[in-house]
């Protein structure tokens, strides 16, 4: 192609694609002003027979939101202030046809204190008589192994549920007691009604806090709108791989989270699904999943802004399993959304992840370093895709792996540079036949990606 071609032709899709990343999309704009009765909650002097005020708080989450969605109905808007404390429950709602925009706020009072818990306090541990470093309580569940779903072929590790928490350190599981070599680890036998657990060494069991949990999802939206968490932490949720413990879906919309913490969940810890639409995610850390720390799925007008998603996908990794529905973010199939100065680091997977038919999302300062796999991985996706600001450094397999939409080829555009580079493809590219060289260079991409990268550093 002769030189005055090319420059023409990359000119007129590098404005093409500066006018798409310039798109901004429409997430959450809830308006908290409207918020004119206030109840609080208290999860250890709190009672539910009470009026909900301030000197007499209501005991649980769950019941304060039935009587927010009570006033929501009636055209009034409701701010949930929640005391420190741990509140073990789930909390379900799903918006009916009564309802109105008025907003709903859940705010804790301390940010940072008020936890959200999938797990309960487990008392009556008993040394075990083949090994009294062991312990044992009745094991009353059979959730066997998760469903595979969407996910594919997993092993079994990755499709167990339980998780437990010795003061607060959760424990290695195993897939029965002859494999508990070390402290630090558990099985659970469901045949015969028994959980082993190993505690860490050092630990005085007759003062140790045992925590099983028990519970997922710990907050489902199902169409609900005009929402905010503020300062909330969301822990301890055991659902099965490809869910979450966060999950918010069906025609649901105008949803904020800010300042809010998901931490040691099973399996994904946030998750927007169709065809749920506006939604900002803001301030957040999502550290320390099974899986996933948040995600979305065929959503539209998305932002997630100032979050971390970090050391996740440590139940795959149990079972060797790093690549698939895994990543420290993970949005699929999304469009018109925004990542504005994002952390991934130290996932055991890829850092973010863009899976397929990804259109007009940009990409602004984000951080990928020190991941297993890529430090981002755009996979089959239409585009346009502007990556402005960003770093990805020290990742295992890539720093940049961009595969081509249909899934052929790989090409290789660039070697390792230490100095701000921009890529842009509108060409077709030459493919390597075998995805197995993925990571023979930091940089990948693929045919008609439609794809800017700027400013960027490795």
């Amino acid at each position: 192609m002769a030189r005055s071609a090319f420059t023409a032709r990359f000119l007129i899709f590098l404005t093409m694609i500066l006018a798409c990343a310039a798109h901004t999309g429409a997430q959450a704009n809830v308006n908290e002003g409207l918020e004119t009765a206030f109840y609080w909650v208290d999860a250890v002097n709190g009672s539910n027979s009470n009026p909900g005020t301030q000197q007499l708080p209501f005991q649980t989450i769950g019941f304060a939101m039935n009587i927010a969605i009570q006033n929501n109905e009636e055209g009034v808007g409701t701010m949930i202030t929640v005391n420190p404390g741990t509140y073990r429950e789930s909390i379900n709602l799903t918006a009916n046809q009564n309802m109105t925009n008025l907003p709903i706020t859940v705010q804790a009072a301390t940010p940072g204190t008020a936890i959200v818990s999938g797990a309960d306090v487990w008392t009556g541990w008993q040394p075990w008589g083949n090994n009294p470093n062991i312990y044992t309580d009745p094991w009353p569940y059979q959730w066997g192994f998760c469903s595979v779903g969407q996910g594919g072929q997993q092993p079994p590790i990755t499709l167990r549920e339980e998780m437990i928490f010795v003061n607060g350190v959760i424990l290695t599981q195993v897939l029965s007691q002859n494999q508990m070599y070390y402290p630090g680890t558990f099985a659970v036998d469901e045949s015969g009604g028994t959980v082993y657990i190993w505690p860490p060494a050092g630990t005085d069991m007759s003062q140790a806090t045992i925590e099983v949990s028990t519970r997922n999802p710990i907050i489902s939206l199902s169409g609900m709108q005009e929402m905010v968490f503020r300062d909330m932490t969301f822990q301890g949720a055991n659902s099965c791989w490809n869910q979450s413990a966060v999950a918010v879906q069906g025609l649901a919309s105008n949803i904020l989270f800010d300042t809010d913490s998901f931490l040691w969940n099973n399996a994904a810890a946030l998750q927007f699904l169709n065809p749920s639409t506006n939604f900002t995610v803001q301030n957040s850390i999502l550290n320390h999943n099974g899986q996933m720390g948040g995600g979305d799925y065929q959503v539209k007008n998305m932002l997630w802004q100032n979050d971390t998603f970090n050391y996740n996908n440590w139940r795959g990794a149990l079972g060797s399993t790093y690549a698939g529905m895994i990543s420290g973010a993970y949005p699929a199939n999304e469009h018109d959304a925004n990542w504005n100065n994002i952390t991934a680091a130290w996932n055991l997977s890829n850092g973010i992840q863009w899976e397929t038919d990804a259109n007009n999302v940009t990409v602004l300062n984000a951080v990928a370093v020190n991941n297993f796999l890529s430090g981002i991985f755009i996979d089959k996706d239409e585009g346009p895709i502007s990556v402005t600001g960003s770093s990805f450094c020290n990742n295992v397999v890539a720093r940049l792996a961009l595969l081509p939409r249909p899934l052929a080829c790989f090409s290789a555009i660039l070697k390792t540079s230490r100095s701000p580079a921009m890529i842009s493809t509108p060409m077709e590219m030459e493919c390597w036949a075998s995805p197995a060289r993925l990571g023979a260079s930091p940089f990948k991409i693929g045919r008609r990606a439609r794809i800017t990268i700027s400013s960027l550093k490795t």
